[in-house]
């Protein structure tokens, strides 16, 4: 994957999507957690097409990050969830700002590109590989999962679990679902 070349970085980036969704196609069993898992922790591509998509290129939707940050600071808590972290841009956005991060995916490939780039940026976080570890119940004050459950084979066992992972009060008081 080591790239020196920026015209060649973008162009790697800016072709990942289709990429990435000709290696789904050739290697996910549709269903099988273990062939999803396997496909996000060996693909390469997935850090191009995450990077590309955080340039705001094609897509603005991951500003939606910000939107969660001015939400998190005008109603309190300090520790924060980015589920489904991907490449850690909404995780490097949190820790800026002085949050408790950790970042949950189940992709170990993306885990340690993302505590790379945290630590490029000397910014403290926990990481937590979803193969190997549960998240703590009670432990967050908020919780983003961006472009996330769609993904999962189980996505609302998954939310019910995320949603667990969340303080009581601000289950409470942020309108939790029943």
């Amino acid at each position: 994957m080591s790239c020196a070349d920026p015209a060649e970085i973008e162009a790697r980036c800016a072709r990942a999507v289709a990429v990435l969704k000709g290696e789904w196609q050739a290697k996910v069993i549709p269903g099988s957690r273990d062939s999803i898992e396997r496909f996000y922790d060996e693909s390469q591509s997935t850090i191009y097409e995450l990077m590309w998509w955080h340039t705001l290129t094609e897509d603005a939707s991951p500003l939606s990050y910000v939107t969660a940050l001015h939400f998190a600071r005008r109603h309190g808590g300090r520790r924060y969830l980015d589920f489904g972290a991907g490449v850690g841009s909404g995780s490097i956005l949190f820790a800026r700002h002085g949050f408790d991060v950790t970042l949950a995916d189940i992709s170990s490939t993306l885990l340690r590109f993302s505590a790379w780039r945290l630590d490029q940026r000397r910014l403290p976080a926990t990481y937590v590989d979803l193969k190997t570890a549960e998240l703590p119940a009670g432990a967050f004050d908020l919780v983003t999962a961006m472009d996330v459950f769609e993904h999962l084979v189980d996505p609302v066992g998954r939310w019910r679990r995320t949603v667990a992972t969340m303080t009581r009060s601000w289950q409470r008081s942020r309108g939790r679902p029943k």
